[in-house]
């Protein structure tokens, strides 16, 4: 099974390379990244992984961490 995280805000478009930090931040937490699309037009970050044991939540702690690191242009 797989699982989805999906990052929307009108604001990310600010945010100096968020894609790669948050790809970074998900597997530094040891999760592998199955699929990932970024469309900056809408502003929307969808990840996929897969859907075992604590994944999902484990993905979402990864990416709500290095929410601290944000630097907005």
């Amino acid at each position: 099974d797989r699982g989805v995280i999906t990052l929307i805000g009108d604001e990310m478009w600010r945010v100096q390379q968020v894609a790669s930090r948050t790809s970074a931040k998900i597997g530094e937490s040891g999760l592998n990244i199955l699929n990932m699309d970024a469309q900056e037009e809408t502003s929307r970050i969808i990840i996929v992984v897969e859907d075992a044991k604590e994944n999902i939540k484990k993905a979402i702690k990864a990416v709500h961490e290095g929410i601290a690191e944000i630097n907005f242009i």
